[in-house]
């Protein structure tokens, strides 16, 4: 550390000396300023020297604290690494633009797509399988290009078609780099989304010739490739019917998606009955709520278990019968199988468990599952954790809709006392500090240090006549103790007088401090401020809602929003959180209670 301190001074005084005559002072220092600021411990110094005009200053200046941040940043990818290599800012700023407008990507053409411009800044594809989408709009949070669904994709494409705009310059952190065109069969439904997917219609390419030049191709192409669907969409009630026929064939994909999966599961043994294994319990415990409360035309236990049974019994005679057997029990075996079979399908030919689809998602920890063919949801949980779910979900709805929507009273018991005596003692602080006469009298105050001090002058000056009128009264008394013959009359009035005046002066002065003591005009004692500021702060406290209420306080920024949400179950019930029928069911199934409720 110490040497390359000692080397960036080097390099300061270096440039100081060689540009005095270039720069001016001010000028120096701007430079060695900036140079200060920019990584690289003063490396570009002795470039910025070379390379500034003295008569174009601070503009320059200005750019160039841009353009060598980013040339820090690139230079290890540019041919010319060192910027002593650069002959002036304009050869720095050209190569700077090169590289940002470099074609960073090349374009491939997959199967299930047409690309339908291209030039040397994008390349414009209109994918028609959701293979080709999922490949061009990788990167990107586009739904159509999502590998968990094509369900997205298929509805978009089949109302219009999606055209990607690949820009083969924009680096991925540019939210254009990539924009998806939905052009839509129905005129005027045409939208734009970015990289992140967000719809806009400004900005970017908006507005230019450029585009509209593209869109004109993109025109071209769907006119003549989807002439049929242009003219059904254009007739009101042929886009009606065609749109009624999507419609259908979106839902009947999904469930026919749906059915395939759910067969796959029930080849797997995916929800095997009587075994506590994560989601089958839970399925499991809602397939038999639902049939055992009329909910769902299944099977009751009994057939279940009937069920299990007799599968068990085909994998034993099938495995008895690959053992090798004699021919008599070879047929019997064959004949039960195909009996056991024939069982089979009709068990299936009611809904089984598996018409139970596991969602991708949960409800504040619960699991839900959709009933095929019915898109009803149902939610279950084990009841030891339905509370909990509760009291989340109306953290979450707090979070949503804040708490102006609760009865205040209600919210009186979950006020954050500390926080309103804070606010309380903040308030009345500043009011008692600043406007002390509203809450006090006159007659509270303290003296003033003046007042002190002219007190302390008074009683000096008490204290010195006081003196001389001891001295007087020694003085008298030594005349009225002579003989008569030395008596003299005069000089003891005069003394009486002398004394009499002094007591006067004194009664005089007595006065001045009591009424200077009436009349304090120094600041209110801190401990009688502090002691009213307590007095006020307590009745606050008696009553915080209505202090909160009295100014105009917000009572949801003192409440404790977690405690509300643990008050309103408390007080309701977990049933809060049930949107359908606000209705909480409970199953047992393998000794444990589920909690289940329906969502849609």
């Amino acid at each position: 550390m110490k040497f390359m301190n000692l080397l960036q001074e080097g390099r300061v005084e270096d440039f100081a000396k060689k540009f005095s005559s270039k720069f001016s002072q001010n000028q120096l220092s701007q430079i060695i300023e900036l140079s200060k600021d920019l990584p690289g411990n003063n490396k570009y110094l002795m470039w910025l020297g070379n390379v500034l005009d003295p008569t174009n200053f601070d503009g320059a200046l200005e750019k160039l604290n841009v353009m060598l941040n980013r040339f820090y940043e690139v230079s290890n990818k540019l041919e010319r690494k060192e910027i002593e290599k650069y002959q002036s800012i304009e050869d720095l700023l050209n190569t700077l633009d090169e590289y940002q407008n470099r074609v960073r990507r090349t374009v491939e053409t997959v199967e299930g797509s047409d690309v339908v411009y291209d030039d040397e800044n994008f390349t414009v594809v209109a994918p028609y399988t959701h293979e080709a989408s999922c490949y061009y709009g990788k990167g990107t949070k586009w739904c159509t290009a999502s590998k968990d669904s094509s369900s997205y994709f298929n509805k978009y494409n089949s109302e219009g078609k999606l055209f990607y705009f690949l820009d083969k310059k924009k680096p991925t952190s540019d939210k254009f780099y990539k924009v998806a065109y939905v052009y839509g069969f129905e005129r005027g439904k045409d939208e734009f989304y970015d990289a992140p997917d967000n719809i806009f219609n400004e900005g970017w390419l908006i507005g230019t010739d450029y585009l509209n030049g593209i869109l004109e191709k993109i025109d071209e192409y769907v006119k003549s490739k989807y002439s049929n669907e242009l003219e059904i969409f254009a007739d009101e009630k042929r886009r009606r019917e065609e749109k009624e026929r999507i419609e259908r064939e979106r839902r009947q994909n999904i469930i026919r998606q749906k059915r395939n999966e759910a067969d796959e599961r029930r080849q797997n043994n995916y929800f095997e009955y009587g075994v506590k294994d994560g989601e089958a319990e839970y399925a499991w415990a809602l397939y038999l709520y639902l049939v055992n409360n009329g909910e769902f035309d299944g099977h009751d236990e009994d057939e279940i278990l009937e069920y299990y049974r007799i599968r068990n019994e085909r994998d034993e005679l099938n495995d008895e019968l690959s053992s090798g057997v004699g021919e008599e029990r070879e047929s019997e075996i064959e004949e039960r199988i195909d009996e056991i079979d024939e069982l089979i399908s009709e068990y299936l030919e009611t809904p089984d468990i598996y018409y139970l689809i596991p969602t991708r998602y949960d409800y504040y920890g619960l699991k839900v599952f959709e009933i095929l063919e019915s898109s009803q949801e149902w939610v279950v949980g084990l009841t030891s954790n339905i509370e909990e779910a509760a009291v989340e979900y109306e953290k979450g709805l707090i979070d949503d809709i804040g708490l102006e929507g609760f009865n205040e009273y209600f919210l009186s018991d979950y006020i954050d006392e500390d926080k309103v005596r804070d606010t309380a003692r903040e308030i009345y602080y500043s009011w008692v500090y600043d406007d002390p006469d509203s809450y006090f009298n006159e007659s509270d105050k303290e003296l003033s240090r003046n007042q002190e001090q002219a007190i302390n002058s008074i009683e000096a000056q008490i204290e010195d006549k006081r003196e001389s009128i001891s001295n007087l009264e020694e003085e008298l008394e030594e005349l009225e103790g002579r003989d008569e013959d030395e008596w003299d009359q005069d000089s003891i009035d005069d003394i009486e007088s002398q004394i009499s005046d002094l007591e006067s002066e004194i009664s005089d002065l007595e006065y001045e401090i009591e009424d200077i003591k009436e009349n304090p005009d120094g600041d209110y004692p801190d401990d009688m401020i502090e002691e009213k500021i307590d007095e006020l702060v307590d009745d606050a406290m008696s009553d915080p809602l209505g202090f909160l209420k009295e100014y105009d306080f917000k009572i949801s920024d003192y409440v404790d929003a977690d405690e509300v949400a643990q008050g309103v179950v408390d007080t309701d019930g977990v049933e809060v959180m049930a949107p359908y029928d606000g209705v909480v069911n409970e199953e047992d199934y393998l000794d444990t209670e589920f909690s289940i409720f329906r969502y849609n």
